[in-house]
C-alpha cells in the first residue's frame, strides 16, 4: 500500500472535506517528529526549546499545504469535491516559491539562536536542528509522511553516532581543570591564554559552581604534546585568582 498516496487522496474524499483530515494528519506528524529531535537534546541536558521546534515545523507544514493545495483551490484551478480530474494543469503556478521563502526565512530564525561571546560561538547545533525541523514540516505539508518519518529516524541515528564519536574524542583529549572565584571571566581567560600560546580549546565544561568558586575543564586537541599541556596549565596557574587543579 502506498501510504503517501492514501494520505494525498484524502484531499478529494467526502466532497473535499477530506482536506481537513489531511491537514490534521500532516500537522500532527509535523509536530511529533521535530519534538523527537528536540527531545533528544533536552534529555542530554542541553538548552533547547521544544516549543520553538514544534511550532516552526507546524507552521512550515501549513504553509506547504496552502502552497500545494490551498492557493489552487482558492484560484479555482482545483475543486477537491470533483476529484483529481478537476485539476487544471495549464497554469504556471510554482509551488516551490513558498518552500524557497521558508528556507530563506530560516536563516534569520537560525541566526537568532547563535550567540557569540568573545571567542565563543554557541547555538549552531540548535540552529541546524531548527533548519531540519523546517524541512520536516515542509515534507509533511507536501504529503511525504513516510519519507519524513524515515528521514527523522536517520537524523536521530546520525546524532547518536556523532555524540558517541564526540564522547570518545573528549575522553582521549588532554584536559586542564581550573578553579576561579565566582564572577571571574573564567572561560574568556582560558580561551585568551590558549590563543596567546597558539593553542585551540575544543570545549570548556563548567564542572561545579560553588558558593565562592567555579571549576571548569578545558579540552585540548588530541595531538598536543604533554609538555605543551603542562606549559599551558602553568600559564593559567600564574594568572591572579586562578588555580589549576592537578
Amino acid at each position: 500500500m502506498n501510504l503517501d498516496g492514501e494520505i494525498l487522496s484524502l484531499v478529494y474524499k467526502w466532497d473535499g472535506y477530506g482536506m481537513i483530515l489531511y491537514l490534521l494528519i500532516t500537522t500532527a506528524l509535523a509536530a511529533f517528529l521535530p519534538f523527537l529531535l528536540a527531545l533528544e537534546r533536552k534529555m542530554r541536558g542541553k538548552s533547547i526549546s521544544l516549543k520553538t521546534h514544534v511550532l516552526l515545523s507546524v507552521g512550515c507544514s501549513l504553509l506547504m499545504v496552502l502552497a500545494v493545495w490551498g492557493i489552487r483551490i482558492a484560484e479555482g484551478s482545483l475543486n477537491p469535491a470533483l476529484g483529481p480530474e478537476s485539476f487544471d494543469r495549464s497554469g504556471t503556478y510554482d509551488t516551490s516559491r513558498i518552500a524557497a521563502a521558508v528556507v530563506s526565512g530560516m536563516g534569520f530564525l537560525g541566526a537568532g539562536t547563535i550567540i557569540k561571546d568573545k571567542l565563543t560561538v554557541r547555538g549552531l547545533s540548535t540552529a541546524a536542528k531548527l533548519w531540519i525541523s523546517a524541512a520536516v514540516g515542509i515534507a509533511c505539508g507536501c504529503g511525504f509522511l513516510v519519507e519524513s518519518v524515515v528521514f527523522t529516524g536517520f537524523v536521530l541515528i546520525l546524532i547518536w553516532g556523532l555524540n558517541t564519536i564526540n564522547g570518545w574524542f573528549r575522553k582521549k583529549a588532554p584536559t586542564v581543570t581550573v578553579s576561579a572565584p565566582n564572577g571571574y571571566p573564567l572561560i574568556r581567560t582560558i580561551q585568551e591564554t590558549a590563543l596567546e600560546n597558539s593553542l585551540s580549546v575544543h570545549d570548556i565544561d563548567i564542572l561545579e559552581v560553588g558558593d565562592q568558586r567555579t571549576v571548569a575543564k578545558a579540552f585540548l586537541p588530541l595531538r598536543v604534546p604533554e609538555t605543551t599541556v603542562r606549559y599551558f596549565a602553568d600559564q593559567l596557574d600564574a594568572r591572579p585568582d586562578l588555580t589549576v587543579l592537578r
